[in-house]
């Protein structure tokens, strides 16, 4: 299964100029539990790169009397292939909604003001929420507007 990292930019709060943040979704779960159309969004996908290393000698040992050559050559690689293990900026956003019948939890990472976070849930959120934050406390129930 191939997935990219999305990071979502989730807007300031108009209404109280609560700060906003980048929303990092390692797997693509956050559409799930909220409208994204709209959010300036940042993928990491893919890069293919080269690099030209030119022709040199490469002696076998000190002072090898027949050095051997080593002809010119591109080297190419990939880069963006590597997955993060946890070292994203911000802090633990936990969030549990029922989709099709099921209860699905995701984790996420916010570097930005909780409260901002939770502002654009009310505003976007396309089912009822649950949302804990970095010290592990829940926060009043996401109601979806009708």
């Amino acid at each position: 299964m191939t997935t990219t990292m999305i990071t979502y930019t989730i807007p300031d709060a108009e209404s109280n100029g609560v700060k906003g943040g980048k929303l990092y979704d390692v797997w693509g779960n956050f559409d799930q539990f909220a409208d994204v159309s709209g959010l300036e969004t940042d993928t990491s996908d893919n890069v293919e790169m080269s690099v030209d290393i030119g022709g040199h000698k490469r002696e076998r040992f000190m002072r090898d009397p027949a050095p051997a050559n080593i002809s010119a050559k591109t080297l190419k690689y990939v880069r963006g292939i590597q997955k993060s293990k946890g070292g994203l900026p911000g802090y633990s956003i936990t969030l549990q909604a029922t989709i099709s019948g099921k209860v699905e939890t995701r984790q996420f990472t916010f570097d930005g003001a909780q409260t901002g976070l939770y502002l654009f849930m009310q505003d976007k959120c396309k089912q009822d929420t649950l949302m804990w934050g970095k010290t592990g406390n829940p926060y009043e129930p996401i109601v979806k507007k009708s």
